[in-house]
């Protein structure tokens, strides 16, 4: 069932997507979908094992965009892509751990 609350929604399973204009997808066991506008990179992740929905990511797994055509990102830009799939998983209630 979607559910609706503020900046997000949550259409379907393992999808967050914002009213700012990105989405993360949780796409088990080892990736993170996140999308800005028509702009998409996946995310190697490690599922942990405690008793919450915990996935480690690494700073440096953030770094291209998926287009050929994308630099690398800044510090700055994955700073701000890692603070969003964090405010993404506080709104589902889920842990995110940055290594």
């Amino acid at each position: 069932m979607a559910s609706d609350t503020g900046e997000f929604s949550y259409p379907r399973p393992n999808l967050i997507v914002s009213r700012s204009g990105y989405s993360v997808e949780v796409r088990m066991p080892n990736a993170i979908f996140y999308e800005e506008g028509d702009r998409r990179m996946a995310i190697s992740v490690e599922a942990l094992a405690t008793t919450e929905p915990k996935l480690a990511i690494r700073r440096g797994d953030v770094k291209k965009w998926d287009s050929a055509n994308e630099p690398a990102v800044s510090d700055h830009e994955r700073d701000r892509i890692l603070q969003n799939i964090h405010r993404a998983f506080d709104f589902k209630g889920w842990i995110l751990a940055v290594e």
